[in-house]
């Protein structure tokens, strides 16, 4: 009895971390960004030597496209959200437009 209810917690578990990052990406796909100062910087100087991959992404970042519409443009490239993620997450870009913004 005590294994079932332990399964029950984990399969619990699993269905809300599934559900948050389907929220996360669904969300995230609704999201436009644009290059912070740092970005500019790195497509100008090279100062920051992003990998060739990396900065493809970066240049393509226009502050215009939503992300659905951009990660379809790059997919062929082999790139993807978590890319976005990086350069995000090291300050090369930033959201302009969120999810919740489009939805007002």
């Amino acid at each position: 009895m005590l294994h079932q209810c332990s399964n029950h917690i984990f399969a619990l578990g699993v269905a809300a971390i599934l559900e948050s990052v389907f929220k996360h990406s669904k969300t995230m796909n609704k999201q436009i960004f644009e290059k912070t100062d740092k970005g500019r910087e790195e497509i100008a100087t090279r100062k920051y030597q992003l990998s060739s991959r990396l900065r493809s992404l970066l240049v393509m970042i226009d502050g215009e496209q939503m992300t659905d519409q951009l990660l379809q443009k790059v997919a062929p490239l082999g790139l993807t959200e978590k890319n976005l993620n990086e350069l995000l997450e090291q300050h090369f870009i930033r959201i302009k437009i969120s999810a919740d913004d489009l939805q007002n």
